[in-house]
């Protein structure tokens, strides 16, 4: 949309509450995140889980993978390792590489954080109609697939790439 044309009908509306929910959606993460341990905030969580999902990285993967540069991930990094959250070891096949992992309060840290958040997730679900229970779920697929189609993800490293040739 051009920076002249008017508004459609409803959309200042959308706006405002789609911020309101981004905003709530990050207050209640980063709460979650202090109850598991309160020196953790929401963007060191972030790492953790993206370390959860993925096992080890290197420092520029995570930082890709976090959207965030790689000098922001290390400072982060330091704090997460001093607090026994992950660890950083050089490569066993790459000398030059230094991989990050979680530990086992890491680990135990993202449990706690997941089971949190569905215990929250369940309250909210439970105070919705079995008619705003479906509607929700619709409409929350709905946007998330436009959200893909405006923006999609980069592809994750190796994409595309064959290993070995096909069957």
């Amino acid at each position: 949309m051009s920076g002249n044309a008017p508004e459609p009908a409803g959309f200042g509306e959308f706006r405002t509450a789609s911020g309101e929910l981004f905003a709530r959606m990050r207050q209640v993460r980063a709460a979650l995140a202090r109850g598991c341990d309160p020196s953790l905030t929401l963007a060191q969580l972030h790492l953790v889980e993206e370390l959860d999902s993925s096992g080890a990285l290197s420092v520029g993967e995570l930082a890709a993978r976090a959207a965030v540069s790689s000098p922001t991930v290390t400072g982060m990094l330091t704090t997460l390792e001093r607090n026994g959250i992950v660890n950083r070891r050089r490569s066993t096949r790459d000398q030059r590489r230094v991989e990050v992992t979680l530990t086992d309060r890491g680990r135990s840290i993202v449990r706690e954080q997941q089971h949190r958040l569905s215990a929250r997730q369940r309250q909210t679900f439970d105070r919705l109609s079995p008619t705003e229970r479906r509607e929700t779920v619709d409409t929350m697929r709905r946007l998330t697939e436009l959200l893909g189609r405006l923006d999609p993800p980069p592809p994750p490293p190796g994409y595309g790439r064959r290993s070995s040739p096909p069957p």
